[in-house]
Parts: C-alpha cells; structure tokens; sequence
C-alpha cells in the first residue's frame, strides 16, 4: 500500500501530537507476500494517485511507488532495523517514509500482534470484522475498513485523524508465499 506520500508532505506535527509509531520487523506480519496496489490518498482538497509494488518476507519489507503513467515516486526497504528510503524524479521535497510504515503496519499487521508490542507504549487496536480502530493514549487515531476478510485482497479505507489524511487503497495478492 503505500500510501500518503505528498498528500502528507509538508505535514507539521498536530496540535495534539501522537508520538511516532515504533515499526514492528517485517517478520512479525507472520506471513511472506507480493502485492500490487493502487492508492488514492486525500489531505485537505489535495488527493494523489499511485501505483506499489510491495512484497513482504523474513528479511523485510520492499515498496515501490509510482504515478499511475510509470514514473517513479519513492522505493522504501524496512530490515526490521534500518528504513531506507529513495525517492524519485516524481516524489515531493517533504516524503514522510516512516509515515507510510506506520501506516502499513496499522493496516495491515494482525491485531493481536500490534496490541502485543503497543500496549506498552499507550497504543491499543480495537477489532471487529472488516473494521479496526486505532487508539493512542484512549483516544482514536486511526479507523480502517476492509471490504473482505483478507486485508491484502480487495479495498481497504483509513482515516488518519491526528494528521488528517485518508487512504484507499486497492489490493490484489500476486505472490501469497506462506
């Protein structure tokens, strides 16, 4: 998925500000992917297109953005460690990578396994079929709702309060691995 990009370039932290999500390793998503998706993502009156390529293994995690004409936007790899980021000729000036992370994470990630490492750290992740709600410190961040079961297949819609954006993103799984 992947999201935000320059819909969340230049985003300042919010008045209320929510400290930065601790990326969990890719390892923790207990399952190996490749999947190809189109993102809308709106902030303000500003809404942006992509195209990702991403994939998910033990090892880690590689995105791939572009505009919807092929150009490159940005490339993210995540060890579990180290976040490396590149951006393209089509990426803005201000490109929030470890945003984009979170965002995967929240959205993608079981539950069980967000609320097992977050718990300490004041986060919480409420669950219900095809719909989750992210909280920080009581108080909801984020609400996603998925139009199937499988997170990876179909569409998936977030709302990110705090920094006020929104992602749709559509999904299709080419590589489901194991």
């Amino acid at each position: 998925m992947t999201l935000l990009l320059s819909a969340c370039a230049g985003l300042g932290p919010p008045e209320s500000a929510v400290p930065a999500w601790e990326p969990l390793p890719p390892h923790t998503l207990g399952r190996t992917l490749a999947a190809q998706q189109r993102v809308q993502a709106r902030l303000g009156g500003h809404r942006r297109v992509f195209d990702a390529a991403v994939e998910v293994n033990r090892q880690g995690l590689q995105v791939v953005l572009l505009t919807p004409l092929g150009q490159r936007v940005a490339s993210l790899r995540y060890n579990g460690r180290v976040l490396r980021f590149e951006k393209g000729a089509a990426a803005p000036d201000s490109f929030p990578p470890a945003m984009m992370l979170e965002a995967m994470q929240m959205i993608y990630w079981p539950a069980a396994v967000l609320n097992g490492r977050a718990g300490a750290g004041g986060w919480r992740i409420e669950e219900q079929r095809r719909r989750r709600v992210v909280f920080y410190a009581e108080r909801a961040v984020a609400e996603l709702r998925y139009s199937t079961d499988e997170p990876w297949q179909g569409r998936v819609e977030m709302v990110n309060y705090p920094h006020g954006y929104s992602l749709t993103v559509d999904s299709a799984i080419l590589s489901p691995g194991q």
